[in-house]
């Protein structure tokens, strides 16, 4: 009986050790994920601003530090009008931990999700957006409105360079609440 005691009290003293060592080694990689994602959580925010001329809000951010990034409920929203664009249930975006501690940035990430996405604009959104034939005296004149032009070059050159996997799941468009058109 008393050998069966002390096995136990072995295993589970062993047990705790081990989970003590994990917890131990994975907090510090955790923090340090977590720092790198607020570093460059404003600068990625700033340059999504800088390209289409829409804000960007999110309800949350949660890395997990073996699979990925999630972020849940994101919004796009015109800067000046506040009037909601675009809005994504959710996002994972996968990683491979040992790339991105050796700093492999081009083979770190290998996935990218975007689920549930809600697209609500107008028709003259549209013909804003994809206006790229005025003539010039026609861009100058609206100066105010050139500076929110959104640049669909820019937009292809980085959603084409992306070097992983990208997965569009649930898209849903609602054209100036008079269509809409759903792809799953």
């Amino acid at each position: 009986m008393k050998s069966k005691v002390s096995k136990y009290i072995g295993a589970s003293i062993i047990f705790f050790l081990i989970v003590f060592t994990i917890i131990s080694v994975v907090r510090p990689v955790y923090k340090k994920i977590n720092a790198t994602i607020s570093t460059y959580e404003q600068i990625v925010l700033n340059k999504i601003t800088d390209i289409t001329g829409l804000s960007v809000s999110y309800k949350s951010l949660s890395p997990s530090i073996f699979s990925g990034i999630n972020l849940n409920r994101v919004v796009f929203y015109d800067s000046e009008t506040k009037k909601e664009v675009l809005s994504i249930k959710k996002i994972q975006i996968s990683y491979n931990l040992f790339k991105i501690l050796k700093k492999e940035w081009d083979l770190a990430f290998n996935k990218l999700i975007i689920s549930n996405i809600t697209c609500s604009i107008s028709p003259s959104d549209i013909d804003f957006i994809f206006s790229s034939n005025k003539s010039e005296s026609e861009k100058t004149n609206d100066k105010k409105t050139s500076a929110r032009k959104i640049d669909t070059e820019t937009i292809k050159n980085y959603v084409f360079a992306l070097p992983f996997d990208v997965q569009l799941k649930n898209i849903n468009f609602v054209l100036g609440g008079y269509m809409n058109i759903k792809c799953e």
